[in-house]
């Protein structure tokens, strides 16, 4: 028996079917939030849910922190970014070869 990916059907799922259990646990997350949270809609290979809240809420009572957990998704912390270090440009210094000449 050999197997054949069927990448449209996978779209499909993704993008379609999917869509309403998605946006369904979205509406939850948010609703549970309270006050103030704000549900977007997008699809683009898939569907995709975002709940907002207000900062402040989050700071203070982790209001989108506990309404995802409660709806039964995983909440973990991001390891920070590693941010690429500059290198920092030398400034040119005044008296090398350029003092001399002027010097004259």
């Amino acid at each position: 028996m050999a197997f054949e990916l069927d990448l449209e059907g996978g779209a499909e799922v993704l993008k379609v079917l999917a869509a309403g259990a998605i946006a369904d646990l979205t509406q939850q997350i948010a609703d549970a939030a309270g006050e103030g949270a704000t549900v977007e809609m997008s699809t683009t290979d898939r569907a995709r849910g975002s709940v907002s809240v207000p900062a402040e809420a989050q700071a203070k009572d982790g209001v989108l922190t506990r309404a995802a957990s409660a709806a039964g998704l995983e909440v973990t912390l991001r390891p920070p970014r590693q941010r690429k270090s500059r290198s920092r440009k030398s400034k040119s210094r005044k008296g090398a070869a350029g003092d001399a000449a002027s010097d004259s």
